[in-house]
């Protein structure tokens, strides 16, 4: 497998503190698995809905109060930030790791329309994802 043009960005063990808000948890399942979860119970739904509302609020309210101009995602457990500045993704991904130790995923990563954004995940436990913010923040005002 060929590798990554962005693994210049992902450093190896991506540092020992760095709190990771830009990949997201992997899930398979088989088809089985799938139909199952469709015709369970969806009881549960409401409360996984507003738990992503809230991270997804968190990061939107977080990144606008620093000069952003986001419209919160209505339906994504992402959340596409646009870089500052004309950055590269790949930049922009660097600086938050540098300046805060916080991984976010380069746009570009995800095809030419993803350049000039980062994607912040938002499966990340909510003390992580408070503590990613409050880096960034930090990190941004620098």
């Amino acid at each position: 497998m060929a590798e990554s043009p962005l693994s210049a960005t992902w450093r190896p063990a991506v540092r020992e503190k760095a709190v990771l808000v830009g990949v997201g948890r992997r899930a398979e399942a088989s088809g089985l698995d799938e139909l199952a979860a469709l015709d369970g119970p969806q009881d549960h739904l409401d409360r996984l809905r507003s738990i992503y509302q809230k991270r997804r609020d968190l990061v939107a309210g977080t990144l606008n109060r620093l000069g952003w101009d986001l419209e919160p995602p209505l339906g994504s457990i992402y959340v596409w930030v646009p870089t500052p500045n004309g950055e590269t993704s790949a930049d922009f991904a660097e600086l938050l790791l540098d300046r805060a130790g916080v991984v976010v995923a380069p746009g570009r990563g995800y095809g030419s329309e993803g350049e000039g954004h980062v994607r912040v995940s938002l499966t990340v436990d909510d003390p992580l994802l408070e503590e990613a913010m409050d880096r960034i923040a930090g990190a941004v005002r620098a």
